[in-house]
């Protein structure tokens, strides 16, 4: 009690010094002292409002407070039309930390009886009523803000229970009119917005009770809000003169508030957001940030009213934004987008239609936007935002791309996606015969064996084009490449998953439930194997029923069972049972052509009659205008072109539309009146909206050629005016080519029933279905990562190509990372196979050419991350590597080898077996002097580094393979130094040999030996010995070849199999003995599954010695192994 009289005496006080300091304050006040009048001094009176607060500070000292004394005299000045712009600013200063107080002070309980509730009332109000002597622009904007926040924390104090639903919808008019005025600045635009804001996201977090409102609770009108923002538009006034007095509502003034305020706040956000009710970007950015406040702050059961708001206006609305023609600003698109994942949140697995629309018409027109490459920056950014949330992409496949009746959205927009990325970056491959260029991954794997690459890269852009195409090709490509991180998002969200799922097995789950979410999966992708089949036959379909009829297309569908009559306990003719089947494939299937549905359904044989009445019965009219009606119907196909025809079609639907609605009443009196108003409808749509007509009907030509139709009677004017506005302003169009345009509220209502968000108890065929997104989409993971496996990689390769720093090119190696581990994890061997060879390819180390290599790798980043990132890859995903990718590793150590690059310890381990190679005497077999002093296997024989540069043992050096080569039997050393230094290894400049240095120090910290022998025997089976037969298969093998004259007699020559590189003699005889050294090893190592290693090295020990007749250390070794 004390803590508020406090608080009052200084806001007094502070008002008070405020007031003096304005002229008319500062002295004795007379009535005529405003004209102008001498001052009578002798009088001595204070003005009233003076005399107000003087009397307001004995109050709070002396009597019981109420809400009403303690701000009655602050709220004189709010009110007063004679005090300027810095006292009412003062004034209402006051006001909020007094509400603020006041509210503090009821929470504790001080003032049992203080009316704080109606001392809130009589705040709203006199803010609404502010008036006050202009000063400058600042101090009056200034007051205008402080207004609009006391009206905010007015509202935000009085809920939840004291607080009115008419208080709050003034508070929020007031806020209202203060961001669409016309002379605000933008900072009080801003502040009002704010203000805004906190009364809606305070009004629609409050939960009720579902049972206590019906229908009729909702007195704030969808129709009455938007024929007022229509009155204002044709009367050129602006949205600050909107009133929800003007509507005609009549809200509430009981307390605690209702629902109305919720529904009021989505309602009117969406209509400012739909672009088809607002004429300004800024209007409808108000209105998107008024919707996303709204949806965000409604509880997770929010009360039906404003739930169906959300799944029906505002749903529609940010559609709409979303597919504007022309696209809207940036900054609406943005908002549009953070507005639709709250609609999507809030929907939860309700949200499938809307979903749909996104996948399948929203998000596919602004990526394949050619113009406003900003925009479209922007948009995919917002779209890789929404796209990654965590299981959106799995639920929308399982929901949808595995329903049959729908088309696959999910998928077709990541093949979108992988299109784009192809589009820009296409695959240039170097085969070990030719080379090809591929423009995707998945052609590469089709037309190419995986062993059989040798390299690939990126076509480099096209250097002839001129300077403008060249600029557009940059933004082009600089977009993909956001579509490529997309890509990539996408991947990593699903890693995430995977991990979090696989963990989350290791707890314990009832086998049951396990057991049932397996099912339902398997059953998932048995309808999605199954759609496949379905668009298999509607590609057929498309392709040969230009002329088609019932019949044929019942033929196709019997060769193809895949649609089933739903005539089970009825009793139906053949011929009727049939055409139910036609009618429903017609009907159900997706991605038919809608030409051919309507030459077939215009046939006028008996059988294709049945199939037009049958389909036609698919729909459910009753209770649906009539405009809405023959939209829906007829953008399911298109119309025939023959007026036969089209007559047939529309007395189909005439038929179907009387009969549903006869129940309900209505302006058509019979069937045939309705099928002439149909055609008539047909004719005005061709005359609205086709061009060649250059003489438009009029309304009063509509009326008068439908005068009498109605069985002799004239229908209501105000009935057929309606038809001709809403079919003048928006052309009948086939949904799948209006695009967003399609996009009517009666498509959209036929799209809620179809996806069972809205209940219809007129469905036909007891087809009645709820598609929701699913709880258990996780376990959908690997189905998403399948269809964008190939794609991603391919993103993740033009991404590492186009990077420009480590950051950029570290993110796109953990871009194949994450792509290798999940296709570890879902058993995928040539997603992996591919991830290692286009690492190997970025790495440099692959190259065709020995000569220039060290100086290549050595001196790129980019070349020894990439190769970093391969040796990891394929260490963490080893036992899922297949030939193609073992081919991959085994030619970049069998380059690293030849280059002088490998560690030296893995050479030193390579030219020696251990004591267990003896011959039948148990010696060791010989050193070799047949190895040059200047290769790497002679030079560690000189300095063991891991034994701080000691001499090696004798005995430990030299007893590998290297002892077979050059003959076996020579004790001197003049074979070796006969033989030169190949040129590659010649390196003099500082450069070359800097980069030598670095190049050995990444090769050293990779631990290579680690993969290629130790972790060999831990590698599955298929995976090793896949390995085997990429090393026999890479070493160089030698052939005798007699010379026909010279000395000599014979010469070695060296055919490569397979790794492409070109090896003089010298280099391609330390390869091959690399080879077997490594494939025995390995053989060692494995000595528990020899018979799958000891093949692949007795193949390779024969092609070695092949041609070599005379016995020595190779007939040793051969016989030890």
């Amino acid at each position: 009690m004390n803590g508020l009289r406090g608080v009052l005496g200084d806001e007094i006080s502070l008002l008070q010094y405020e007031l003096r300091r304005h002229p008319r304050f500062a002295l004795p006040w007379s009535p005529d002292a405003a004209f102008g009048v001498p001052i009578d001094q002798s009088l001595g009176r204070e003005h009233p409002i003076i005399c107000d607060l003087k009397a307001a500070r004995k109050l709070c000292m002396t009597q019981t407070l109420t809400m009403s004394n303690v701000l009655e005299p602050f709220l004189t000045v709010v009110t007063s039309e004679i005090v300027n712009s810095a006292i009412t600013s003062t004034a209402l200063a006051c006001v909020e930390r007094l509400v603020t107080e006041c509210d503090l002070a009821m929470k504790e309980g001080d003032f049992p009886e203080f009316k704080f509730a109606e001392g809130l009332d009589d705040v709203v109000d006199s803010c609404k009523s502010c008036t006050f002597e202009a000063v400058d622009s600042t101090k009056d904007e200034a007051a205008h803000i402080r207004r609009a926040k006391v009206a905010s924390r007015s509202v935000l104090a009085g809920l939840p229970d004291n607080i009115s639903d008419a208080t709050i919808l003034t508070a929020f008019e007031i806020c209202l009119q203060l961001v669409f005025s016309k002379r605000a600045s933008d900072v009080l635009r801003r502040e009002a917005e704010e203000s805004m804001l906190k009364i809606v996201q305070g009004a629609c977090g409050m939960d009720f009770n579902q049972d206590e409102y019906c229908d009729e609770a909702a007195v704030f009108s969808l129709d009455v809000i938007r024929k007022c923002l229509k009155d204002l538009r044709e009367s050129n006034q602006q949205a600050a003169d909107f009133s929800f007095e003007q509507t005609g509502v009549e809200p509430s003034f009981s307390k605690p508030p209702s629902v109305v305020p919720q529904h009021a706040f989505l309602t009117l956000g969406a209509l400012l957001s739909d672009p088809s009710v607002t004429r300004t970007a800024r209007e409808r950015l108000v209105g998107l940030r008024l919707l996303n406040a709204a949806v965000r702050s409604l509880p997770k059961d929010c009360h039906p009213l404003p739930r169906q708001v959300l799944l029906t206006d505002a749903s529609i609305a940010v559609l709409r934004c979303l597919g504007s023609v022309p696209p809207p600003p940036a900054v609406v698109l943005c908002s549009a987008m953070s507005t639709t994942g709250s609609i999507c949140r809030k929907l939860g697995d309700s949200a499938a239609a809307f979903l749909f629309i996104l996948f399948r018409t929203a998000f596919p027109g602004f990526t394949q936007m050619k113009s406003h490459a900003v925009l479209r920056e922007l948009y995919l950014e917002s779209i890789g935002a929404f796209i990654t949330a965590p299981g959106l992409l799995p639920s929308v496949f399982a929901a949808i791309d595995c329903e049959p009746q729908l088309p696959v959205v999910a998928e077709g927009f990541l093949n979108i996606l992988e299109s784009s990325v192809q589009s820009e970056f296409p695959l240039v491959v170097q085969r070990s015969s030719s080379s090809s260029e591929f423009s995707s991954v998945m052609d590469v794997i089709a037309s190419t064996d995986l062993q059989d690459i040798v390299h690939m890269e990126l076509q480099p852009l096209a250097s002839d084009q001129d300077e403008s195409n060249a600029a557009a090709h940059v933004v082009t490509r600089a977009v993909s490449v956001i579509t490529a991180k997309i890509m990539l998002d996408i991947v990593e969200s699903i890693c995430i998953r995977h991990k979090a799922f696989s963990q989350g097995r290791g707890q314990k789950v009832e086998e049951s439930s396990v057991a049932t979410v397996e099912e339902v999966t398997a059953q998932r992708r048995a309808q999605r194997a199954e759609k496949k089949k379905l668009r298999a036959v509607a590609e057929v379909f498309n392709a040969k029923m230009g002329n088609g009829t019932g019949e044929k297309v019942l033929k196709l569908v019997m060769e193809s069972p895949i649609v089933s009559s739903s005539t089970s306990g009825t009793t139906v003719s053949a011929e009727e049972r049939d055409g139910i089947t036609v009618a429903q494939f017609l009907r159900m299937t997706p991605d038919l052509d809608k030409s051919h549905i309507g030459v077939v359904l215009g046939e006028p044989d008996e059988f294709s009659t049945c199939v037009l009445a049958k389909y036609t019965e698919t729909f459910a009219f009753a209770n649906v205008t009539f405009t809405d009606a023959i939209r829906i119907y007829l953008e399911s196909f298109r119309l025939p072109g023959e007026a036969q025809k089209i007559s047939r079609i529309m007395s189909s639907f005439a038929d179907r539309y009387y009969k549903q609605n006869e129940p309900f009443g209505g302006p058509l009196s019979s069937a045939d009146a309705t099928y002439v108003l149909s055609y008539a409808v047909v004719m005005l749509n061709t005359d609205r909206h086709n061009d060649s007509v250059k003489k438009k009907m009029t309304v009063d030509d509509f009326v008068r050629n439908n005068r009498g139709i109605n069985d002799g009677k004239d229908l209501d004017r105000g009935f057929l005016e309606g038809i001709y506005s809403s079919i003048s302003e928006e052309e009948i169009k086939m949904s799948d080519e209006a695009g967003m345009d399609g996009l009517t509220r009666a498509h959209w209502r036929s799209l809620l029933l179809e996806f069972g968000a809205m209940e219809d108890p007129h469905r036909s065929f007891s087809d009645h279905r709820t598609i929701v997104l699913p709880k258990d989409a996780d376990l959908h993971d690997e189905d998403v990562f399948r269809i964008i496996c190939n794609g991603s990689i391919h993103a993740a390769f033009a991404l590492l190509d186009e990077a420009e720093d480590t950051t950029e090119a570290q993110s796109a190696l953990e871009g194949f990372t994450l792509i290798a581990k999940c296709a570890a994890s879902y058993r995928i061997p040539n997603a992996i196979d591919l991830v290692i060879i286009m690492l190997a390819s970025a790495s440099r180390i692959r190259n065709t050419s020995l000569k220039g290599s060290v100086k290549e790798f050595g001196a790129r980043i980019k070349a020894q991350m990439s190769a970093v990132s391969l040796f990891a890859v394929a260490r963490q995903s080893a036992d899922w590597i297949r030939s193609g990718g073992w081919k991959a590793v085994v030619d970049c150590v069998l380059s690293l080898h030849a280059l002088d690059l490998l560690p030296p310890q893995l050479e030193s381990d390579l030219c020696t077996y251990g004591d267990d190679i003896v011959d039948s005497d148990g010696n060791p077999p010989p050193s070799s002097k047949n190895i040059p002093s200047w290769w790497p296997a002679r030079r560690l024989q000189s300095s063991n580094p891991s034994n701080g540069g000691e001499t090696a043992k004798p005995g430990k050096a030299g007893n590998g393979i290297w002892s077979i080569f050059g003959g076996g039997g020579s004790n001197t050393d003049s074979v070796a130094e006969a033989i030169h230094p190949p040129e590659h290894l010649l390196l003099k400049s500082p450069e070359e040999l800097k980069a030598r240095e670095l190049a050995r120090n990444c090769i050293l910290a990779l631990t290579v030996e680690e993969l290629i022998i130790n972790e060999t025997r831990f590698i599955r089976s298929d995976s090793l010995a896949c390995l085997c037969t990429a090393i026999s298969d890479s070493a160089p093998i030698a052939s005798i070849t007699k010379q026909s004259s010279g000395p000599g007699g014979s010469e070695k020559s060296y055919k490569e199999k397979g790794n492409g590189l070109n090896l003089d003699t010298a280099t391609a005889t330390s390869v091959s003995a690399f080879c077997i050294d490594w494939l025995c090893l390995v053989t060692l190592k494995n000595r528990d599954r020899l018979g799958l290693t000891w093949p692949h090295l007795h193949r390779l020990l024969m092609n070695s010695i092949h041609g070599r007749s005379e016995s020595g250390p190779l007939v040793v070794v051969i016989s030890a192994t």
